[in-house]
């Protein structure tokens, strides 16, 4: 949505959520469409969106703009997620998503096919790809 990544310094008050509440109310005008997600804001002014579904976040990481080379995939022991960041209004915003279709294995083959335990996160350049190679 925007390169400036400053974000105000907090103070510790509720005072320093207004600016993430103005840019969650800048999304809900902007993108009223767009799947709900959890949402949290945080201290200090970050938003973080949690999606659901692959889907959702799909269409929220397009709608900000976010180019899928900048997806991580993480593997846990339920099984993946996927995060990306970007700046809304001048707010570092952190959008996740679940519900994808893989395995704890599945996710670590797809950072390493090799099957050599990786040293950091895989880049996801297709969710669709993740459906494909689940199923």
């Amino acid at each position: 949505m925007t390169t400036d990544n400053t974000a105000p310094v907090p103070t510790g008050t509720f005072a320093d959520l207004l600016p993430a509440i103005e840019a969650v109310t800048y999304l809900a005008k902007t993108f009223p469409h767009l799947p709900a997600p959890y949402t949290v804001l945080g201290q200090g002014a970050v938003i973080d969106l949690q999606a659901d579904t692959p889907d959702a976040f799909d269409a929220w990481r397009t709608a900000l703009q976010i180019p899928p080379a900048a997806v991580e995939l993480h593997a846990y022991a339920e099984g993946a997620w996927l995060h990306a960041t970007t700046i809304v209004r001048g707010v570092p915003l952190v959008l996740m998503g679940y519900g994808l279709p893989l395995t704890y294995e599945q996710a670590r083959t797809e950072q390493d096919p090799a099957g050599i335990a990786p040293t950091k996160t895989a880049v996801v350049y297709s969710l669709s790809d993740l459906a494909g190679g689940a199923a």
